[in-house]
């Protein structure tokens, strides 16, 4: 990743937190690494624990952005989010993956796409 995607990227991130908190969301950690992968944004909305994986595309680019998170990301966050809960043990009744897909627009904002409950653990996972 050069630098220019990494800016794009935290951009996205910080964008997409934004957009959560102005819904009545709580960020309860951005960037959480472990040794299994690393959750963009884990947050709560209502009773839920939400694990975001936050995509971005470029200006001008075809596609969306969360079509990226295939079964191996998917497995690296699920993995990511057990570790999350080992280690904070949050009190929440469910938890939840989410991706958002963000795409610059010509203004400097972005154009946000929320994808609730994006994918499930299998239950072999």
């Amino acid at each position: 990743m050069n630098e220019t995607e990494l800016k794009n990227g935290k951009a996205a991130e910080k964008a997409t937190a934004e957009y959560l908190v102005a819904n009545g969301w709580r960020i309860l950690n951005t960037n959480y690494r472990t040794s299994r992968g690393e959750i963009d944004i884990v947050a709560v909305e209502g009773d839920c624990l939400v694990f975001v994986e936050v995509k971005s595309g470029r200006k001008g680019s075809r596609g969306i952005p969360a079509l990226r998170v295939g079964p191996v990301k998917q497995r690296r966050l699920i993995l990511a989010a057990r570790q999350y809960i080992t280690d904070y043990q949050p009190t929440v009744a469910e938890y939840r993956f989410d991706v958002a897909s963000l795409i610059p627009k010509k203004n400097g904002e972005w154009q946000i796409e929320h994808l609730r409950d994006a994918f499930r653990p299998a239950e072999d996972d």
